[in-house]
């Protein structure tokens, strides 16, 4: 049935029914009389979708399906799907377990043997090419992740890309939030950045205790003028001198946050805001 870009265990269960049918037909044809066949499987999705085949996935295999039933009906022969438990414990099952397995080129003590032939129609599903394009999105996003050139500030952050930066922001009014994301990327109004973009009015990219160059680096972890507000908001936390730690997790964020805002650096900030939000 071809690797995971091309079909599930719910593919190979319907391919399943498929094949027991085209048994019950060969049988027809040498003559055998039977008035009923029944068909286990332990996969309940399969067993639904050949009851209301309308819109479901693995049409392809759906439509075999449903001719072969009619096929069998219009010679007299009715059949059945039924559910099955799981493997264990049934040995017609586990036999079929095993024959899957096998098909696959499985074989007991870690051998190898030879793989069952795909069948003349094989079609990839919506749900696999949609997992496939997910994996290789995510494969080339973090392929240029790491090779890319520019966002560095980010990468040192967040050197594999994850959902887990989006949690940083929860909670955060708009402002805060925008913050948050200037201090991680370091495009921020310190004067190492706005030198180095040739902002006008800015003669020097060094910070006013005269010390270092104005980097966020330079705010959060050492400025001495700030050294006794630095104290009072980050002076109990945890990884107050580790620049990644500060801005990479989330209660340590929302302090480093409330610092860079009281040092009022920035200007948009006002006391009164700062009041009402504290």
């Amino acid at each position: 049935m071809g690797g995971e870009t091309t079909s599930t265990v719910y593919a190979g269960e319907l391919q399943g029914i498929s094949l027991a049918l085209q048994i019950a037909q060969e049988d027809r044809s040498k003559g055998n009389r039977r008035s009923k066949v029944a068909i286990y499987t332990d996969n309940q999705a399969a067993i639904r979708s050949t009851a209301r085949p309308k819109g479901k996935s693995g049409a392809y295999l759906l439509k075999n399906i449903t001719q072969q039933i009619d096929e069998l009906r219009t010679q007299d022969l009715n059949t059945e799907i039924r559910w099955v438990p799981a493997h264990i414990g049934i040995q017609g099952n586990e036999d079929a377990d095993r024959a899957a397995k096998e098909a696959t080129g499985w074989r007991e003590g870690g051998l190898t043997g030879p793989r069952a032939v795909e069948p003349q129609q094989l079609y990839p599903l919506r749900s696999t090419m949609k997992t496939w394009s997910h994996k290789e999105t995510i494969k080339s996003w973090e392929t240029s992740w790491v090779s890319e050139t520019r966002g560095r500030a980010s990468f040192r952050h967040t050197p594999k890309p994850s959902r887990k930066v989006l949690d940083l922001h929860d909670g955060l009014i708009k402002k805060r939030s925008a913050l948050l994301m200037q201090l991680r990327t370091e495009k921020i109004g310190f004067n190492d950045f706005l030198f180095g973009r040739r902002v006008p009015g800015i003669t020097s990219n060094r910070c006013p205790c005269g010390s270092d160059r104005q980097t966020v680096a330079h705010v959060l972890l050492r400025c001495r003028r700030h050294r006794q507000l630095r104290d009072q908001e980050l002076g109990q936390l945890r990884g107050r001198n580790n620049l990644r730690k500060l801005l990479n997790e989330r209660n340590a964020a929302a302090k480093a946050i409330k610092f860079i805002e009281l040092t009022q650096i920035l200007g948009q900030f006002l006391d009164r805001d700062l009041n009402r939000q504290s």
